[in-house]
């Protein structure tokens, strides 16, 4: 059954009042500047060798550098620039990067596309060095999260570009196994997911577009690989289903069982300011109307009250919080009343209180960064990001990273707010900060640690705080209790 929940912003719960924001307690590890924003979220690991984690991220237009940081006080251990070099800063790094094994070593590699030039580069992540670069072709721009995983029996790197479709890699050389075509038109932005939806054995995937249809769309992976016309056009795509919204997508699905019939579903917001609910096969679960001008963000499913279940998160102005059956339990709006920075990056998640149940932590366009109450919505902490920045705030679009970067047991917050512009690149600015005082503890009882340690939480791009992330992947060896 679709149920289509209308809802008008007078009958939304309301969170809950605090007496007081413990702003106090929050405060600046460091901070690194750069001369432009990172658009996206960096990623956690620990390069060097010192069981401490890193942190990577990559900036856009005026700055153009892949940096990596130590996450004890943010000292450069290498960066790399992208584009023509010599300073220009004509690259646009405009995706999340990603640390992975991608050729069974036991060493970390970082996976890094670069927009404007239609690259994907593997660094060696503890030098900096050059592993491959992959080419994937004039116009190919790239602003996807890459998704790592093993597609029928390879370890495969996917990622979505400008002219409609995914690139499928090898993760080992990074040379291209298939295109896979998502729609006839406009940019896929939004992350790959790659699931096998029809139990035939072989990995489907699930992508959308912007400037495009305004469809979530599943391609069938069994499909013969699509010819292309002379203008590099596909010739015809192969949909298992396909999902219609009222405008365009940015981020890909979070994914998780909503229905618990033990198979996954997925949830999607729209710039129609709607979120989307459906399962693998397609069938709409429900259609939620949270008042949102649009949602560029992506959603984040996690059980927020421990009861078994999992609620979606959706963000824009405000905040939502989705049970399974798409019904409101509470939303709050983000920043103060007729500001409109919206929250663009979604919901990172992660026990920062210290009181055993998860928080949400946010940041929107203007630097403002909250920490949220999973359990009603209200502020646990806040940080004004133009209290330490130079100059206007005016276009942070950055994923919280959390992790354990100083060493201490406790949860830290890694963040990255500026002001980028295309078209006035000498203009951008950027700032990187490593926010500490938060009382949360960054293992589990097992040792294992605790976080959100990319944008979309894992290398599958789940945005799902069930999904397992491999200690391995995060440069870290726990050993068994």
């Amino acid at each position: 059954m679709i149920a289509t929940l209308l809802v008008m912003l007078s009958s939304q719960p309301e969170p809950a009042k605090q007496p007081e924001v413990a702003s106090s307690a929050i405060r600046v590890l460091w901070q690194a500047p750069t001369k432009a924003p990172c658009f996206g979220g960096g990623a956690a690991a620990d390069v060097d060798g010192d069981g401490i984690l890193d942190i990577a991220f990559a900036t856009y237009f005026g700055d153009s550098k892949v940096r990596v940081l130590r996450g004890k006080d943010g000292r450069e251990i290498w960066s790399y620039e992208a584009g023509s070099g010599g300073g220009k800063g004509d690259a646009c790094l405009d995706a999340s990067c990603r640390f992975f094994d991608v050729d069974g070593d036991g060493t970390l590699e970082l996976i890094v596309p670069v927009s404007n030039t239609s690259q994907v580069i593997a660094f060696d992540a503890a030098t900096g060095a050059k592993k491959w670069t992959y080419e994937a072709g004039f116009g190919e721009c790239i602003d996807t999260p890459p998704w790592i995983g093993e597609i029928d029996g390879t370890l495969a790197i996917v990622v979505g570009t400008f002219k409609s479709r995914f690139h499928v890699l090898c993760a080992v050389e990074g040379s291209l196994i298939r295109h896979v075509p998502i729609a006839p038109k406009g940019a896929v932005q939004s992350c790959p997911q790659v699931l096998d939806l029809n139990g035939d054995g072989v990995m489907d995937y699930i992508g959308a577009t912007f400037n495009g249809d305004n469809r979530v769309v599943a391609i069938d992976g069994a499909a013969e690989p699509t010819a292309f016309d002379t203008n590099k056009k596909p010739i015809s795509v192969h949909p298992l289903w396909h999902i219609q919204t009222g405008s365009h997508i940015y981020h890909g699905p979070a994914t998780g069982d909503l229905d618990g019939d033990g198979k996954p579903d997925f949830t999607i917001g729209s710039y129609d300011g709607k979120v989307y609910a459906f399962r693998a096969d397609g069938t709409a679960l429900w259609t939620a109307v949270p008042g949102e001008r649009y949602i560029m963000g992506p959603t984040t499913i996690t059980d927020l009250d421990g009861d078994g279940k999992p609620e979606v998160i959706a963000a824009g102005d405000k905040v939502t919080v989705f049970n399974v059956d798409g019904s409101i339990r509470w939303s709050t709006r983000f920043d103060k009343p007729g500001n409109h920075w919206s929250v663009s990056r979604g919901a990172s998640v992660a026990d920062l209180s210290g009181d055993g149940k998860p928080d949400l932590a946010l940041l929107n366009g203007r630097g403002l960064f909250k920490v949220l109450s999973g359990a009603d919505g209200a502020t646990v902490f806040e940080f004004d990001a133009s209290t330490v920045f130079k100059g206007p705030l005016q276009s942070t679009s950055n994923a919280p990273i959390i992790a354990d970067f100083d060493g201490d047991g406790q949860l830290d917050v890694f963040i990255v707010v500026g002001r980028g512009s295309s078209q006035d690149p000498q203009n951008n600015a950027g700032l990187a900060l490593c926010l500490t005082g938060f009382p949360g503890r960054a293992t589990k009882p097992d040792g294992s640690p605790v976080g959100w340690f990319s944008h979309r939480h894992d290398a599958q791009n789940t945005g799902n705080t069930a999904t397992r992330v491999d200690p391995s992947t995060l440069g870290l060896r726990v050993a068994p209790r």
